[in-house]
């Protein structure tokens, strides 16, 4: 492999821009494996499926660095369900302390669901909208 140099217009019908490695339905493909299980099942399963290798930290900051819209009622609301929860991360280290991580979940009419971890206040936006 190597670089293939792409002028302005290429890289606008080809939908990516400048300096990026991936193509957009690659990233795609990433998202949705990585939504699914763990970046570690996401990483392999690309390389099964389509013979590309990105690694796990690869997938995790695709993730981490997409912005999401959250879904928006075109009806009056008459119920939502809230749930929430804690996640322990331990660390690698015999002895050291683990840390508890907020979730928190809404469903909304059976129909639309929006999920916030470390951020009530994005959630909370949200359902107020």
């Amino acid at each position: 492999m190597g670089i293939l140099p792409l002028k302005t217009a290429q890289l606008a019908k080809l939908g990516t821009e400048k300096y990026q490695r991936l193509s957009p339905l690659m990233t795609k493909h990433c998202l949705r494996l990585s939504a699914n299980e763990s970046y570690q099942g996401a990483e392999e399963e690309l390389e099964a499926l389509l013979g590309i290798k990105i690694s796990h930290s690869t997938c995790q900051r695709i993730v981490q660095r997409t912005a999401y819209e959250q879904p928006t009622a075109k009806q009056k609301v008459t119920q939502i369900i809230v749930d929430g929860g804690n996640v322990r991360v331990r660390t690698p280290k015999k002895g050291e302390g683990s840390t508890w991580l907020g979730y928190k979940s809404a469903v909304v009419e059976g129909m639309y669901y929006g999920a916030a971890f470390q951020d009530n206040g994005e959630l909370t936006d949200w359902l107020e909208k």
